[in-house]
């Protein structure tokens, strides 16, 4: 028998398949689940010491465990809605490709990973 909440995150579109959270086919949104609620939020890219990209959830929402499920789930819709618009806030866009990423895709303010210099050639 399936837990409740991983069913109502399913019915929102997401799958438990980004490195312990839920996220939606595009990986643009992300959920923590914990026994203090769900941690709902939009998905940057973060860097390690050693340059090994991972999964940064920003602008994080909670939803305290305590809400009912009926209620839960409107509240979830919501927080994805608003997570939605903060990741669309925060894109900024390549002068170099025209492209448009989260913050940790961009090399420097106005050149994406892809642009930056020795990956295209420029200097």
């Amino acid at each position: 028998m399936h837990d409740p909440i991983d069913l109502i995150l399913e019915a929102a579109g997401l799958r438990p398949d980004c490195e312990g959270l839920w996220c939606d086919p595009s990986r643009m949104l992300g959920v923590a689940l914990s026994p203090a609620g769900l941690f709902v939020g939009w998905l940057d890219v973060g860097w390690t010491a050693t340059g090994e990209p991972f999964d940064e959830m920003r602008d994080v929402t909670h939803l305290s465990p305590s809400v009912a499920l009926p209620l839960l789930e409107r509240d979830l819709g919501i927080a994805l809605a608003e997570a939605t618009g903060a990741r669309e806030e925060h894109l900024r866009r390549c002068l170099w490709c025209g492209g448009r990423y989260v913050p940790g895709r961009m090399y420097a303010m106005d050149r994406c990973q892809g642009c930056a210099p020795g990956r295209r050639g420029e200097g």
